[in-house]
């Protein structure tokens, strides 16, 4: 289980809980769909893994784009790149400037 919350004292707030008679374990980060969700909500963590994934992308690209015409670079930007960096903003586009 994670408790999510912004307070210090959190995890200490709440009784244990409990799923089919079995006490679940606190964590401090769960991964769903590809995020990875810390307790304190900050998202530094998933902007610099996708940042650095995007990176290394464009690197290729780069490495590849002189024997390619520009429609398949944009092509391969747009699906390689791009998707990367666009992925989930929902869960990470309200974080803090500071976050990001």
């Amino acid at each position: 289980s994670i408790t999510i919350s912004r307070r210090q004292d959190a995890a200490d707030s709440h009784p244990p809980l409990v799923f089919m008679d079995t006490i679940l374990t606190e964590v401090d980060e769960v991964e769903l769909l590809g995020i990875t969700i810390h307790k304190d909500l900050s998202w530094n963590h998933i902007t610099k893994k996708m940042a650095g994934d995007a990176g290394k992308r464009l690197s290729l690209l780069r490495k590849v784009s002189p024997y390619l015409k520009p429609l398949q670079r944009a092509t391969i930007y747009k699906s390689m790149v791009r998707s990367r960096m666009e992925y989930a903003p929902t869960v990470w586009m309200s974080a803090c400037d500071t976050e990001l």
